[in-house]
């Protein structure tokens, strides 16, 4: 069961799907990908967009902000039923203190789910509302060896998703639950 049918079973409000970005070891900057169509999903996009500047999280390209239209590699969210977005924040395969070396500290991730479970929140109609966190890359049946892109420290773009989606969860008001699959199946 992909996780597209998992949020829709369980009636989530909205859904977001933890990724990383891997290159060579200069490129940087975070992204946003929301569900073509969808003024909620844009909007969460934006204020996502939002959190990585007021974390001193540096944009890859001039436009972080991106429709995920059929053709990219996030276009899967499209098939949501509810609000979607993917995030990007940063390369774990530059060492730079605002890209893997961040993701490193704890109080960073700290900081950065606070700020993504309040926007999540506020992309959300009540308090009774399902967040669906969806690990990227992990729980797959396609392939659950995928853990994504190598971190230039020796782990992996699932482990920082999961660390983050954890966290998100922890610090969210709302009924987070964890989607167990990546919608990318």
């Amino acid at each position: 069961m992909t996780v597209r049918i998992q949020a829709a079973e369980r009636g989530c409000a909205v859904t977001i799907d933890f990724h990383f970005n891997g290159n060579c070891p200069d490129a940087k900057g975070g992204e946003v990908w929301y569900k073509p169509v969808d003024a909620k999903s844009k909007a969460l996009g934006q204020a996502i967009v939002h959190t990585f500047s007021s974390l001193g999280l540096p944009f890859h390209g001039s436009e972080p902000l991106k429709e995920a239209v059929l053709g990219n590699r996030a276009s899967f969210i499209r098939h949501y039923r509810s609000p979607a977005i993917l995030i990007e924040p940063l390369f774990v395969t530059n060492p730079g203190a605002n890209q893997a070396g961040w993701i490193h500290e704890k109080a960073n991730v700290q900081a950065f789910a606070q700020k993504l479970a309040e926007a999540l929140e506020a992309a959300t109609t009540d308090e009774n509302s399902l967040i669906g966190l969806s690990i990227g890359h992990i729980y797959k049946p396609s392939n659950p060896d995928d853990t994504g892109v190598n971190c230039i420290r020796g782990d992996t773009e699932a482990d920082h998703a999961r660390a983050v989606a954890e966290s998100c969860g922890k610090h969210s008001d709302r009924r987070a639950r964890h989607c167990p699959a990546t919608a990318a199946e």
